[in-house]
């Protein structure tokens, strides 16, 4: 009796097991999928080992090969030179007062290419079980820089055409050419021309 139960029990907890070996996988799966969905990409930083796992839309995001071992200071290169000291202190702010991370900033690949990411992370401290650490998501919002750019661009150019219409209305007759020869040279300038060619 007590074999036949020893086997029951083994064969149980080998059922248990790969039932919830199954349901992580399952949840795995979606988490995959959904973030793939979004083209958002997941990071986890164990801050003490300073070693970041990351998906896969993440390393490729940031231009890191699959296989590659990812530190806090790898990323901070990729970073662009202007943006990368104000992300360092919004990180190292987030550890220090164990609050969320937000942050925008630039990125520059290895092979030149300039993105957009936004990204989002939570500060988690050391506990019984776990490394201190910090986990998030990165999304690439380039595009939607390249798009607010254009606006941006455009009004201001509307604004300066407005302003030099307004100039001839109100213009006298003999301030015409002057007038003119100064509405083509704001002109030039900001579309970044070179008037003598």
């Amino acid at each position: 009796l007590f074999r036949s139960q020893l086997v029951a029990q083994i064969f149980a907890n080998a059922v248990a097991r790969k039932r919830s070996d199954q349901a992580l996988w399952e949840s795995e799966e979606r988490l995959t999928l959904a973030t793939t969905a979004a083209g958002m990409g997941v990071w986890m930083w164990d801050v003490s080992r300073n070693e970041i796992w990351a998906t896969e839309d993440w390393r490729r995001m940031f231009g890191f090969p699959l296989e590659a071992v990812i530190r806090y200071e790898a990323i901070l290169e990729r970073i662009h030179p202007q943006d990368r000291e104000a992300v360092h202190r919004a990180v190292q702010g987030a550890i220090e007062g164990r609050t969320d991370y937000r942050g925008e900033y630039r990125v520059v690949l290895p092979d030149g290419v300039l993105r957009w990411i936004a990204a989002r992370g939570r500060y988690h401290p050391a506990g019984s079980a776990a490394h201190a650490g910090m986990l998030g998501v990165s999304v690439d919002i380039t595009d939607r820089k390249r798009a607010e750019t254009a606006m941006e661009e455009r009004l201001r150019f509307e604004k300066l055409l407005a302003d030099l219409s307004a100039g001839f209305v109100n213009a006298p007759s003999d301030r015409f050419d002057e007038l003119l020869s100064d509405s083509l040279g704001m002109l030039v300038e900001f579309l970044g021309n070179d008037r003598s060619t």
